[in-house]
């Protein structure tokens, strides 16, 4: 049964008790070169991501012996066609597995997707056209003209809110989770600005929208780190392009909108046949 965010507490009361030890990151990946504006990879992208994550991965040892929980956008459920997310996590994940490395779940999460605004050029036009030139006029929305596809705020939020999920979890139960998150450029652009909204730090280049910015810093396969843990359980980090932005958890609990009435999204387990292959 879903739950209501307005039903979870995420301030957690954390000065009430002590805290197991836990310890959170999170790499949030922008899938490889795609087919058009909203087609799988091509195949150009398919070896671009496999050179990337082989690189990567080459000689890290994961920081928890338990392994790495990989996580994708759900859009192909919507759209058969745009399985550019998964089809980048599945090389990924070939990619660890051939290093060693253990994939300890395999889940996909709506809230990594900004909803099929790829297939609405006309709308996408409106708001500056394609490049990222959309993207000023899509986080100034208060709400989507749109059946299927989010606002920029609502994008954020819903990254915001997957995040503080799993916070909570480890500062109930405790442990090293790292996770392997693929998604699309739009939802790691709408966490981003919104980040330096809320916080009035600076993470991206000062003139990036006078450049391309889907081409110039947020080209396929970029991705931003984020991390937190048991020592200093009340703030986060997030680190993108060689800038870093510390911030308090109540930024993330702003972003998410805690007293909106937003649904928690169970993440959707994948049967182990259906686990990627390459």
């Amino acid at each position: 049964m879903n739950e209501r965010l307005t039903d979870v507490d995420f301030s957690n009361d954390i000065e009430s008790k002590e805290l197991p030890s836990y310890q959170l990151t999170v790499v949030m990946h922008r899938h490889g070169p795609k087919v058009g504006v909203a087609g799988p990879l091509t195949g150009e992208g398919r070896e671009r991501s496999q050179e990337v994550f082989d690189d990567a991965y080459a000689g890290i040892a994961s920081d928890t012996d338990e392994g790495v929980d990989v996580v994708y956008s759900d859009l192909h459920l919507v759209d058969p066609n745009a399985k550019r997310a998964k089809e980048t996590a599945d090389v990924a994940m070939a990619s660890m597995r051939q290093r060693g490395e253990k994939v300890r779940s395999v889940t996909t999460d709506e809230r990594l997707s900004e909803g099929q605004m790829s297939k609405h050029e006309a709308f996408i036009e409106s708001l500056g056209g394609r490049s990222g030139k959309y993207l000023k006029g899509w986080m100034e929305l208060e709400q989507s003209p749109i059946k299927g596809v989010k606002t920029g705020k609502e994008t954020a939020a819903g990254v915001a809110e997957w995040m503080l999920e799993k916070i909570i979890d480890l500062q109930q139960r405790g442990r090293t989770q790292e996770i392997e998150a693929f998604s699309h450029g739009p939802v790691l652009a709408a966490f981003l600005l919104r980040l330096e909204e809320l916080t009035g730090q600076s993470i991206l280049p000062d003139n990036w929208m006078e450049l391309s910015p889907m081409r110039s810093h947020l080209d396929f396969l970029r991705s931003f780190n984020f991390f937190t843990d048991s020592k200093n359980p009340e703030s986060f980090s997030v680190n993108f392009s060689g800038k870093k932005i510390t911030a308090s958890l109540d930024v993330l609990r702003e972003m998410a909108g805690q007293e909106a009435e937003v649904e928690i999204i169970q993440p959707r387990p994948l049967a182990s046949g259906a686990e990627a292959t390459v």
